[in-house]
This record gives C-alpha cells, structure tokens and sequence, in this order.
C-alpha cells in the first residue's frame, strides 16, 4: 500500500480542488491513482493540476485545461519531460500514479525540452579537460569547449561525426537545443625520430616502425637489450584454450599477453606475466611479443649485426589451440642472416632449457 490515505467519495473536482490546496492530502491506493499535470515552466498552469481516478474507472473523465506559454505553443502531455515517450490523452489507461509533462514547440515546431541536454565526448584513449561539461540548456552561456589531452598525441579538434570531417567545433552557442556529441580528432606527435636498429627510450633497440601511427595509436616497437632469458617458465594456461590470444600479427602482441594474464591470472610465474612484471629503465610495459613480432625481432635486428640471440626457441604469445602456441625456431649457424622458423609447440613441452623469453613494448 502506498503512502496516500483519504477518504475517495468526492467527485472527481472536489477531490482534484482538495489535493490543489493541501500538498498533503493522502489517497488510498486501494481506492484511486493520481494523475500530475507537469506544465514545465507554463505562464499558466493546466487546471487543475491533479487529477484522481477512483476504481474502478481506468481513466481520467477528461484532461484539463491546457497550460500556455510565452513563445511557445503546447503540444500536449507526455510520460516522458523531453516530449518523447507516450502521449497521455483522457483514454490512457491509469494503473497506478503517474506525473505527464507538457510538451513544447517554439515558432518553428522545434520541441523545447525544459530539461538540460547530454554532451557526450568520444576521447579514443584521451583524458577529457575539466572545464568541459557533460550538461547544458537553452539558457546556458555559450560554452567554448577546451581541449583534452593524450600522450604524446597532438589534439586536432571536435568534430560532430566519427569521421571528423568538415569544420571543428569550437563551442556550443547560447540557445542551443539538443543532445551533443563529440569525437576528439588526435595526430600522433612523433618527438624520437627513430629508425629501425637505433637505441630506444629504455635502452633496447628498435626493431619497427609503424607507418599507421595515427590509428593504431604507436608508432615504434622497442626490444629489451636484456640477453636472452632461458627462465625455465611454462607458457601458461596448461592444456586450456585461452580466449583472444591468438593474434599473429605485427601489433598484437600486447593484447595477446593481456588475454593471457587476464585468464591465468597474476599468481606464478609463466612467460606473459614475466615479460609483464618487467621493469627496464623505469619503463614498465613490456609484454610477450606475438609470433610475426618475435620473427621481426630477429630478422630485423640479426640484419643489423647485434648479436643478442642465442640459437633456440623463442616464445610468442601467439596461442594455436589448447594444447600448443607457436614458437620461434633462430638457428644462428645459418647462412641466412636472421634465419626465423614459426614453429607449433606443445605446451606440455614448455620447460625445455633452450625456450627463450625476449619482452618488447610499443610507443
């Protein structure tokens, strides 16, 4: 039962005249449902206000008289304050309490919603500024919007469709209707200028270069200088097929170890949780490289003469099925120079002492 208790054998206006003047007239649930006529700011109210339907009617005996206001032209009650949701008229069903609200057209027929509108920013990876705010209405001051950050990207401005094409807004005017929303356009700033074989920030060396920076969000791969690492670590996961860490590609790496630590988890130590715990030259994100990473890698840095690699098996956190990944095969007694062999193992097979571990990280 509901808070309302009064006495329902009045007519409908004595009843409505009676909630009018006495905000805490109680209606017995049992007996009746009020109706609340919502004007949204009206020079003139609708009267009257309340309404009640006492059962066993199931609608109101006829709606009240319409509010009015300036400039404005009403366009009839609604269950929802923006003017969407389901017209209420005098043959709506009444099954319980229920407030409407007046809906509003200006002079173009443009619903006025008295109600504040969304500003939505699709930041893609950034921070958004404080000063931006996340509600505005009609009689906001103009708002100029500031810019966010990310990185080392550079911002590029904001744009009202996901491709960012025509002109950047730069604020939303006094008097503006409607939700907003906003997508950060981001160019990434390129402040190391490297090439393949230099030195990267945390010492290793570079051993690619990503000429679609802009959308994949980093530009270079970095491989750790630490000398090959034959730990005696289990891949991870046992004979379980771990979901979404079976990316190959140059680039997925970081998602592969990701997966793969989400799955097993952060206790033991196996190969993606080790490359992930590492911390060379105060930089700490490194990961298990993917199988077409770790075959770059060598190709790539063996072209150059650093001779980092010892023969052997190399780890990816490349996953085949549940029982075997892939591995890399580096044979440096060949003629080819950086000779790189993709190899199925069995991950009962993972402990063998010439399984190597080389962390990269991605900038």
């Amino acid at each position: 039962m509901k808070r309302y208790r009064m006495p329902v054998l009045l007519s409908c206006a004595l009843v409505c005249w009676a909630l009018a003047a006495c905000d805490n007239a109680l209606i017995d649930s049992d007996y009746a449902y009020v109706v609340t006529f919502d004007s949204q700011g009206g020079t003139r109210e609708a009267s009257p206000q309340l309404m009640v339907v006492e059962k066993p009617a199931t609608m109101i005996a006829a709606l009240p008289s319409a509010p009015a206001r300036e400039g404005c032209s009403f366009a009839g009650w609604y269950t929802e304050k923006s003017g969407q949701g389901t017209p209420f008229t005098e043959t709506s069903p009444v099954s319980d309490d229920i407030r409407v609200y007046a809906k509003w057209n200006d002079a173009t027929g443009v619903v006025v919603r008295t109600d504040d509108y969304s500003i939505t920013y699709n930041l893609d990876g950034g921070t958004n500024a404080p000063a931006n705010p996340a509600l505005y209405n009609p009689g906001t001051a103009t708002i100029t919007l500031q810019a966010p950050t990310r990185g080392a990207w550079l911002f590029g401005g904001w744009f009202d469709n996901a491709s960012m094409q025509g002109t950047a807004v730069t604020e939303i005017p006094l008097g503006s209707r409607g939700d907003v929303v906003l997508w950060a356009k981001w160019t990434y700033n390129d402040t190391y200028k490297l090439r393949v074989g230099d030195i990267g920030p945390a010492g290793g060396r570079i051993f690619y270069v990503n000429g679609n920076a802009n959308r994949d969000g980093w530009k270079y791969m970095e491989a750790s200088w630490i000398n090959d690492q034959a730990m005696h670590l289990p891949w991870g996961g046992g004979n379980v097929a771990l979901w979404g860490a079976d990316g190959r590609a140059i680039g997925t790496g970081k998602q592969n170890t990701a997966e793969i630590i989400a799955q097993v988890g952060q206790g033991g130590n196996y190969a993606a949780r080790w490359c992930e715990a590492l911390s060379v030259n105060g930089y700490d994100d490194w990961f298990l490289p993917s199988a077409d990473e770790m075959v770059e890698v060598i190709r790539a840095l063996y072209a150059k003469q650093y001779n980092w690699f010892t023969k052997g098996y190399y780890y990816t956190s490349t996953e085949c099925s549940a029982e075997e990944y892939l591995v890399v095969w580096f044979d440096n007694d060949s003629t080819d120079p950086g000779n790189a062999t993709l190899l199925d193992m069995q991950k009962s097979s993972d402990n063998i002492s010439n399984l190597y571990i080389r962390p990269i990280r991605s900038f």
